[in-house]
């Protein structure tokens, strides 16, 4: 039990570090290697037998083969790095929501609160890093290596604690780190993941009572009319200083105005100049073969649209029936908490983000794997109990999925 706990131990350490850039982009980060190396051990089965739901498994490693084989496909045409490279993103990322569902299924209650406390731990990290660490131009990046990568990064967080928190109601605790989370979203400025956030919180506001909906938006008026006093250098200029809402208001002012806020801008416009690949996928790679009608030569700058164009309608079927599968048995909440990751991905490509995948585990791992504080014992009583009250008792009494003792 030691060594599973220690495993689990090695998990929420990547929760923490996975804030933390220390090589270029488009390089491993520590945390990567952390769970790069806790999927290679969970193959194994030594430690932690792993967790095999036939469906999911079925679709996540077809959807994952599909990737490789489209991409291979066009290395053996144009021969660059991108082509064979990311099959290895896809595969690492979907092993990551194995180890999570992995966990979830082993600790079940248990995993829940430590991960908690690691998100907390993280967004604490962050939040003192924006101070300590330079801030290269207007747009904080604290451990990160650019702006938009802390603003998805709270995002995700944020969304994972929700999942975490079940349909329990929400707190001051919840409030605290919800903030936090948002805190980092807005010095970030990223456009994208600022607007996600507030969806992120309405859809937190939709799942809980009226009356505690109000008090959580007084909290978070409260909270942004203090937070905002304390981004400049000296004590004076700290408390007296609205330069963050300035920041932001100038940003999100600029929203449409800039090149890059179109569709041609994004990369949307190559789905239908180049509709001969929308039936199997050109592959993520040699981005310039899409450049001869004055488009971008980069990646298409979106999550699902990345998928539609660069595996097709093959690939996007696979993946919307992947999504399809995580929720199927989830709460209804657990879907609104997944709208603000699709909304910052209509103008960001968020896939290889490995957060996004440890989201998708948990929404699946909880909704299978942990039962809902809020589940009340079933009051069926089968045939093969008959009438003996401590036999209703018992099973009325045992969590969904659990086993009897006896035959």
């Amino acid at each position: 039990m030691l060594v599973k706990q220690t495993y689990l131990g090695l998990f929420l350490t990547f929760l923490v570090a996975s804030c933390i850039y220390v090589f270029d982009p488009g390089l491993p980060q520590p945390a990567d290697l952390l769970m790069a190396a806790l999927v290679a051990v969970l193959a194994t089965g030594f430690i932690i037998r792993p967790a095999i739901p036939k469906d999911l498994v079925f679709f996540g490693v077809l959807f994952v083969g599909y990737v490789a084989l489209v991409n291979l496909f066009w290395y053996t045409q144009y021969q660059t790095r991108p082509f064979w490279m990311t099959p290895l993103y896809y595969a690492y990322n979907f092993g990551a929501v194995m180890v999570v569902v992995s966990l979830i299924r082993e600790f079940r209650e248990r995993f829940v609160t430590p991960c908690l406390v690691a998100i907390a731990v993280a967004i604490v990290i962050e939040i003192v890093a924006l101070y300590v660490l330079p801030r290269p131009g207007i747009r904080s990046i604290g451990t990160f290596n650019n702006p938009n990568q802390l603003g998805y990064w709270a995002l995700l967080l944020g969304c994972c604690w929700l999942v975490l928190r079940r349909d329990q109601k929400l707190g001051l605790t919840d409030f605290a780190v919800l903030c936090g989370a948002g805190y980092l979203t807005m010095a970030s400025l990223s456009k994208a993941a600022m607007l996600s956030f507030v969806l992120l919180l309405l859809m937190a506001l939709v799942t809980q009572r009226l009356a505690r909906t109000v008090k959580l938006m007084f909290l978070a008026l409260v909270f942004v009319g203090t937070s905002t006093v304390l981004l400049e250098s000296s004590a004076v200029e700290r408390f007296f200083s609205i330069d963050l809402v300035e920041r932001v208001d100038s940003r999100l002012g600029t929203i449409g105005e800039q090149r890059d806020d179109s569709l041609g801008g994004r990369g949307y416009d190559r789905i239908w100049r180049h509709p001969e690949h929308l039936a199997f996928g050109a592959g993520e790679g040699a981005a310039w073969r899409f450049s001869k009608f004055g488009g971008l030569v980069m990646e298409m700058h979106s999550t699902l649209g990345t998928v539609l164009f660069s595996y097709g309608i093959v690939g996007f079927s696979l993946f919307v029936v992947l999504l399809i599968v995580v929720f199927r048995r989830a709460p209804l909440a657990y879907m609104l908490y997944s709208l603000p990751i699709w909304v910052y991905g209509l103008t960001h490509q968020g896939l290889r983000t490995t957060m996004l995948w440890i989201f998708l585990g948990m929404a699946f791992g909880m909704a299978h794997y942990v039962r809902s504080p809020s589940a009340r014992p079933t009051a069926e009583v089968p045939e093969a109990y008959g009438a003996d009250p401590a036999s209703v008792r018992g099973h009325a009494l045992r969590p969904s999925g659990a086993r009897s003792a006896g035959p």
